[in-house]
């Protein structure tokens, strides 16, 4: 055959090359800080969890506000993030201390909700493109 051809791939490749079944020491991803932290699917399981415990570090340090998507990868999953219920008042008591200060807390929970919310939906384009080149 033409051994010339045998090397001369570019770019990343994925599983099987060369004797050991991986070629995780030779590709580097998409995102140079990132280093060889790559997903090989010719890889074993702990350089997939190395992977994503590299990319939840790097994305905890370097995208302001991915606290939760850090935390998110490194437990697969995002904490809960449902919208609070709208407290419901008995009926003559809807100016009663207990009740405007539930109706008050409801108001910050809301707000808080929608701005996990609109973080995540603003960062995660960002993590998931980061993730997708690795």
């Amino acid at each position: 055959g033409n051994q010339a051809n045998d090397s001369s791939s570019s770019g990343r490749r994925r599983g099987g090359g060369g004797k050991n079944g991986g070629n995780s020491d030779k590709v580097q991803g998409r995102s140079p800080e990132l280093g060889r932290h790559v997903y090989d699917t010719g890889a074993q399981l702990d350089v997939f969890a190395r992977t994503t415990q590299e990319i939840a570090e790097y994305v905890g340090r370097t995208i302001a506000g991915a606290g939760e998507f850090r935390t998110a990868l490194q437990k697969m999953k995002f904490a809960d993030a449902t919208a609070p219920t709208y407290p419901v008042a008995e009926t003559g008591k809807e100016t009663s201390p207990d009740y405007l200060a539930k109706l008050e807390l409801y108001r910050l929970e809301l707000r808080e909700y929608m701005s996990r919310k609109n973080n995540r939906a603003k960062i995660e384009p960002r993590v998931f493109s980061l993730i997708l080149g690795q």
